[in-house]
């Protein structure tokens, strides 16, 4: 049989049946090389593939995080709406929609677990927060960023230390003939 090139979908089903099974992620990596050819990638979607018990211990941690970007969207969509009336351009109106799209691309990653988006949002959030800062009026602005912006980041990196707590793109270890190893 030869191999092919990865599909993602397959398996990260692939992944969550063989630990449920109760096969170790060195076992489904040698299972899933003998398909796919890429075989970074193939440790990488070991690797950033949740758990069921981490899943379920940290789902509430996830569901927070996913309140908290709601909640900034809401807040983005509000202040744009409120601007564009106020300065009298309907037009502008349709930023509405533009605006929070960043927040449901995060969303959506957060529902299906996506280890990379974890990061990004938590970076994203500190630029965000510092940005912030010199926009910033008085103490309650303060207080908002911070507690908004904050938690985001605080809980992203949470999240992807928990949830993934072996996913590191940039440091996976490999044997004397090239095959990836896992640990834990």
């Amino acid at each position: 049989m030869s191999k092919k090139s990865i599909d993602r979908k397959s398996a990260r089903k692939f992944i969550i049946e063989n630990r449920n099974e109760g096969k170790t992620d060195q076992e489904i990596y040698e299972d899933l090389s003998q398909l796919y050819y890429d075989k970074k990638s193939l440790a990488l979607l070991i690797t950033g593939t949740p758990t069921q018990e981490n899943i379920a211990k940290y789902s509430i941690y996830n569901f927070a995080l996913i309140a908290l970007l709601v909640g900034v969207g809401v807040l983005k969509v509000f202040v744009v709406a409120g601007l564009s009336l106020a300065a009298g351009q309907p037009l502008a109106l349709l930023l509405v929609f533009l605006v929070p799209i960043v927040n449901v691309y995060f969303i959506y990653e957060f529902i299906r677990y996506s280890a990379p988006a974890y990061r990004i949002c938590g970076a994203l959030a500190i630029v965000s927060f510092l940005q912030s800062l010199s926009n910033m009026s008085g103490a309650m602005d303060f207080i908002s960023t911070l507690v908004l912006t904050g938690g985001i980041a605080a809980l992203s990196f949470y999240l992807d230390d928990k949830l993934f707590p072996n996913y590191a793109p940039k440091k996976l270890t490999k044997d004397e003939k090239g095959d990836y190893m896992f640990f834990g």
